[in-house]
């Protein structure tokens, strides 16, 4: 995983535990990633989390150059969180994979593999996807995350409370990387009975 993928891919955890953002805003306007306006609003944010998400807005016009200079300061200034998200999330997703009905070899999986050999980013789907629902359908679907997912580590509702869909599409990505994320939504379309939305998730 290249920096900015690690960036993009961590996006949720990231912003809710990085405390020292200061510094790495600092270094970012040194770099002339960032400019004046967008340290700004990130020193003025109350919160490290708030901070974290000006910070992400003003990393978006940057892209992987950005990116790679943010994930430059984590090191440095982050270092125990970067090393933890290398280890310890692949290592969950190695095992969720590893758990699903079937095995490796799993129809799911293949589907997996198929859009991912289409070039198609699964956050990117699952967003889509999901943009589909209402309300309350993405409520209910929340709730599932949180009880309803046979082998795999729930989802806190504290996390998904009042979560948009670009939020709950990052938790899920987090959570249960790639394969994890996109198996589980669209087998929680089934159970919600939306089974024309959840063969089109595997169709794309």
């Amino acid at each position: 995983m290249d920096s900015a993928e690690f960036v993009d891919k961590h996006r949720a955890v990231l912003t809710q535990r990085v405390t020292t953002v200061m510094p790495i805003a600092d270094y970012l306007l040194q770099m002339g990633v960032i400019h004046d306006e967008a340290y700004s609003n990130i020193s003025a944010a109350q919160t490290s989390p708030a901070k974290m998400r000006e910070l992400y807005m003003a990393l978006q016009t940057g892209g992987v150059k950005a990116k790679s200079a943010f994930y430059t300061s984590l090191l440095k200034n982050a270092r125990f969180l970067v090393e933890e998200l290398n280890t310890t999330i692949v290592a969950s997703c190695e095992s969720n994979t590893s758990s699903l009905p079937g095995g490796a070899a799993s129809t799911e999986t293949e589907n997996t593999k198929q859009s991912a050999g289409n070039k198609i980013k699964v956050p990117l789907l699952l967003v889509s996807t999901l943009d589909e629902l209402d309300s309350k359908q993405l409520e209910r679907f929340q709730g599932y995350l949180n009880y309803g997912v046979t082998g795999f580590d729930p989802i806190p509702n504290s996390q998904l409370e009042n979560a948009t869909t670009m939020k709950t599409v990052d938790l899920l990505v987090t959570r249960w990387c790639d394969d994890g994320a996109l198996i589980n939504t669209q087998n929680i379309l089934k159970l919600m009975g939306l089974n024309k939305l959840a063969n089109a998730l595997v169709k794309k």
